[in-house]
């Protein structure tokens, strides 16, 4: 079974479950993952691996493919961070990556999805450019 899920803003790691014993880490320069829209390298080193993309270009997405039951999106969440839309098996949430305290806070899980089967691919995509 195919699966899209929509991410956004900054991504850093995805690590994605591909069995139930095991736990494979897709950093954002992996090449399962494919950009489309205007998206930057965010170097910083109180990121894991030291960078992320980042994008604040409305509609800009990331899409991975991966096989596992589950993934979960670790990024950045800080007050210049908003809304994203995440679309998993056809079925779309919105995720809000900001947070109250304007404060920058790493590695933080800002998705996660567990017991899927399959196939699957995971998109980013902006909803809006943060005010």
């Amino acid at each position: 079974m195919l699966h899209r899920i929509l991410l956004a803003f900054a991504i850093g790691t995805l690590p994605v479950t591909l069995l139930a014993q095991s736990v494979t880490s897709v950093e954002w320069n992996d090449p399962r993952i494919t950009y489309t829209g205007t998206w930057y390298t965010n170097a910083n080193t109180l990121e894991v691996g030291g960078s992320s993309a980042l994008t604040n270009a409305k509609g800009a997405e990331a899409i991975v493919v991966f096989n596992g039951t589950g993934v979960t999106w670790i990024g950045t969440s800080d007050g210049y961070s908003g809304e994203c839309y995440v679309t998993l098996d056809g079925v779309q949430s919105t995720v809000d990556t900001s947070n109250a305290a304007s404060a920058t806070y790493y590695s933080q899980t800002l998705y996660s999805i567990h017991n899927l089967d399959g196939r699957h691919a995971s998109t980013d995509h902006r909803r809006a450019s943060p005010a």
